[in-house]
């Protein structure tokens, strides 16, 4: 599981400040005491140059990230058209870069006259139309109720382009909320300074709050994300408060070491797990893993029985037999089955598994019947061929056979099960 603070930090820096902020006299964050500042003063501009700086590096990180993503998404971006859901914000966007750096540069000022160009520079920008900000960010990323709002919108791109739903898919997710949550973090603490450059502190801290709002309902938009709840500080909601408040937020979240696909036309779910020795025949070594197989799926599934996935229970998972293995690992852009060698480790690695070091092994199913009984495996003349069921394993760079040669090797499970409707929603988009 990703660790929220780590997506959530430039936007997370600037709340911490602005709630501190709030319950100090000054009522403002760093960069206001530079506006309101009359002359050169070091300790403040010493500040900004630390806190913003640090800020900055973060986003600019961020929009790294999200361009890369933007060029890989081409495709998908232009047939949902994005670009002109996003259109909306980009004003915004470009007045915060102007602003940072017009703030970085009254940081770094070494005599008066620098330092008064500098702020008559940044009020050209900060003006009034600042405090249209809030509400145009809220509308962009929370909708209007006539729009497709931001966060649906890129969700919707991210699970076009995704034909295996795992890993890459939720950061991709994670890393354009954290940006643009940021973005509007920074149009958030630029209205709170103008706003107490003009002495109107009560307007400030109603922005605040009402960002605090506005930001738990788009957290209650997001989908697929690497983390279940989210740690944020906020000013207090409290109107005769103006104290900072640490608040988790539940989120909808995707749980690490899944991945969704569809496979013979239904969406599925797939889990690779490890599991211990494979050693051959019908003996001890068998019934040791049987053993631990059974322990292994009681664990996942919460029942004692691996059904047959034609007539399980949609929650329930269950390990391929043979042939719904091939034909997964093939879909997953490996060569399986085709006589000789079997390649599939690097397909899987491709489309967002998590592998062991070394040679990969894969376990099959039994043959079982459509109740969820094992079968024996038929020879000629319709007769069992062995005197029980019996798994196969397939080795990555090797050709399949039955139960192993080397007591000391492993093997991994591939689990699957469907997917729910209800489940999906946590994940995407209908």
């Amino acid at each position: 599981m990703a660790d929220p603070d780590f997506f959530s930090g430039a936007a997370q820096a600037i709340g911490q400040q602005l709630a501190d902020s709030a319950a100090s006299a000054a009522g403002s964050f760093v960069v206001g005491q530079i506006l309101s500042a009359i002359g050169l003063d070091t300790d403040p501009q010493a500040a900004i140059q630390s806190e913003l700086s640090a800020i900055l590096a973060g986003i600019n990180q961020l929009e790294q990230d999200v361009a890369a993503l933007k060029q890989d998404m081409d495709a998908a971006m232009s047939q949902l058209q994005y670009s002109e859901v996003e259109s909306g914000i980009l004003p915004w966007i470009d007045k915060n870069a102007a602003l940072n750096g017009l703030f970085q540069d009254l940081a770094t000022a070494t005599d008066a006259t620098a330092l008064a160009n500098c702020k008559a520079a940044i009020l050209d920008v900060l003006d009034g139309s600042i405090t249209s900000a809030p509400s145009a960010w809220n509308n962009a990323l929370g909708g209007d109720g006539t729009t497709v709002n931001l966060i649906e919108a890129w969700n919707r791109v991210v699970r076009l382009h995704y034909d295996f739903f795992g890993h890459d898919a939720s950061l991709a997710l994670a890393k354009h909320w954290s940006y643009i949550d940021a973005q509007q973090a920074q149009s958030i603490m630029y209205c709170v300074e103008w706003l107490n450059h003009q002495g109107d502190r009560a307007g400030a801290l109603r922005t605040l709050k009402q960002w605090r709002t506005d930001r738990t309902a788009q957290i209650a938009l997001l989908r697929g994300m690497p983390y279940p709840t989210e740690r944020f500080v906020y000013t207090e909601t409290d109107p005769s408060s103006t104290g900072s408040e640490v608040v988790w937020t539940p989120v909808n979240w995707f749980p690490s070491g899944i991945v969704i696909t569809t496979t013979s036309g239904a969406p599925m779910v797939y889990c690779l797990t490890p599991v211990g020795p494979i050693s051959r025949g019908q003996g001890p070594g068998f019934d040791d893993f049987d053993q631990q197989y059974n322990q292994l799926t009681l664990r996942i599934t919460g029942v004692g029985q691996i059904q047959d996935v034609s007539t399980d229970i949609p929650t329930s998972w269950n390990v391929p037999y043979q042939g719904t293995l091939v034909e997964f690992l093939n879909h997953c852009g490996g060569s399986v089955g085709g006589g000789g060698a079997d390649y599939f480790a690097t397909a899987l690695a491709n489309q967002g598994f998590n592998l062991p070091s070394g040679q990969l092994r894969l376990w099959t199913d039994v043959n079982r019947d459509s109740n969820g009984t094992p079968m024996p495996v038929l020879g000629p003349n319709s007769l069992p061929s062995m005197p029980g069921p019996y798994r196969s394993i397939f080795v990555d760079g090797d050709s399949w056979w039955s139960p192993s040669t080397d007591p000391d090797d492993s093997a991994y499970l591939l689990f699957q099960r469907r997917l729910q409707t209800n489940e999906a929603d946590n994940y995407w988009y209908s």
